[in-house]
């Protein structure tokens, strides 16, 4: 018989089941990956958002088959962040970056802005700015991941910067009006008001206006101290803006400078009970709720205030110097009542002063609450031609050598020929500069003698 080797008939039988074997392997799991993958990622989205528990077990039975899959790296990433698991996050968005598999969906856009996210939620500014800025690099940063490189760089006090990317994104989307506003708001924190107003006006023009909108209009009018604007735009706010400390001090002062007296006295009196555990707020709103009661005629009420908060800031300067004057120069009720009277009585009263003095008026050239200012003729003058510049302050501050200098230029322009200044006290020195520059002084204990 003759002898047939079988041995490479063997290895080629064994190879060749080798080779369909692993074929066979592959086969299967790509049917799988075909099959398998794409029912656990349908699944694991019906989860997602109700059964975060089993979308993830879903998910990571779809990891364990395929590492980076982009929908289920996705997900997980996004009910990690749910979870505030920042880490676990991150990790599956870097394996779709380091994979590069993407979707229609899951674009590298969208991984970035995550991460940049993620980032932001942990306060790790620059490396989500480095995520933005990437995308930028490669003209993939979208409008809103332009609107957050410049909010936190905002937040990061790089106002010069903030402004740099909202010129540039307003290249790319001209009719958004939302950046001309984190433009006005970059502008306002580096005190730029009239800038920032602009860029404000822009906005509004393209027809972008929100509640941040009239916020900021309102308070660069009342650092311009265009307060009947401010009013107005505070006023739009609605009811939980109004709540802000910051914007209802703001608008009690304004309506203080408006001489709305009683609105003032309303907002301030309500900020004071919603600040109690704020000192320092608590002394700016006393400090300005005693000098509303002051001009409202409720001088003691003011006083009581003052003290109160001098007890505690014996050194605060403004209401050192009103304690002085009303302890000091006017500790009679007579006088008080004459700082608090109304300004239409005071005109009244201190018209019937000047009289008696024999001055005749020929103009009252301006009034507030605080200073009256008249051009006055003089019975005693023989030709009658002379003017007298007539200036009564109820000032409660020191008077001081520059607001007499005012006045002597105020005399000047009218072309009067004498200044007489009427107010509660003159310090020895300002007596003395006033007899030297034949300046009348009248202090208000003149006023005593009209009762």
């Amino acid at each position: 018989m003759r002898n047939f080797s079988l041995s490479p008939m063997i290895n080629v039988f064994i190879i060749s089941s080798a080779v369909l074997l692993l074929a066979a392997l592959f086969y299967a799991k790509y049917l799988t990956a075909l099959i398998f993958i794409p029912r656990q990622i349908l699944k694991a989205q019906k989860y997602f958002g109700l059964h975060d528990d089993k979308a993830l077990k879903v998910l990571h039975s779809v990891i364990d088959i395929d590492r980076s899959n982009p929908q289920a790296c996705w997900l997980l990433s996004r009910i990690y962040i749910k979870r505030k698991n920042y880490i676990l996050a991150q990790v599956f968005l870097f394996d779709i970056l380091k994979a590069q598999r993407y979707t229609r969906d899951i674009t590298e856009e969208e991984v970035r802005l995550n991460l940049a996210g993620i980032y932001e939620l942990t306060g790790d500014v620059q490396k989500a700015l480095r995520e933005l800025y990437h995308l930028k690099h490669y003209s993939l940063l979208p409008p809103e991941g332009y609107k957050k490189a410049i909010n936190l760089n905002l937040n990061n006090k790089n106002f010069k910067e903030a402004v740099g990317l909202a010129a540039e994104a307003l290249l790319i989307r001209p009719d958004d009006g939302e950046f001309h506003f984190l433009a006005a708001k970059a502008e306002f924190a580096h005190g730029n008001f009239i800038e920032a107003e602009k860029r404000l006006r822009k906005g509004v023009d393209t027809g972008y206006h929100s509640r941040d909108t009239d916020i900021l209009l309102g308070k660069i009018s009342f650092i311009e101290k265009k307060f009947d604007q401010a009013v107005k735009y505070f006023q739009n706010l609605p009811h939980e803006s109004l709540s802000s400390s910051e914007i209802e001090s703001m608008l009690g002062e304004c309506f203080y400078h408006l001489k709305d007296y009683q609105s003032s006295i309303q907002i301030l009196e309500k900020l004071l009970e919603e600040t109690r555990s704020d000192q320092s707020m608590q002394t700016d709103v006393q400090y300005l709720l005693g000098c509303a009661y002051e001009m409202a005629g409720r001088v003691e009420e003011a006083i009581a205030l003052w003290e109160k908060i001098s007890l505690r800031f014996p050194l605060h300067r403004n209401i050192r110097e009103k304690l002085l004057f009303y302890h000091n120069i006017a500790p009679a009720s007579w006088m008080r009542s004459l700082i608090g009277l109304p300004l239409v009585s005071f005109i009244g009263l201190t018209e019937k002063l000047l009289a008696k003095f024999d001055f005749f008026i020929k103009q009252l050239v301006y009034e507030d609450e605080k200073n009256l200012e008249y051009l006055c003729g003089s019975k005693s003058d023989v030709h009658l031609f002379s003017l007298y510049f007539i200036s009564v302050t109820r000032q409660t501050s020191p008077l001081s050598r520059e607001f007499i200098k005012q006045r002597m230029g105020l005399r000047h322009a009218h072309r009067a020929k004498y200044l007489v200044l009427i107010a509660p006290h003159f310090s020895d020195d300002l007596r003395l500069f006033a007899q030297k520059n034949c300046i009348l002084l009248y202090d208000f204990s003149e006023y005593k003698s009209l009762e």
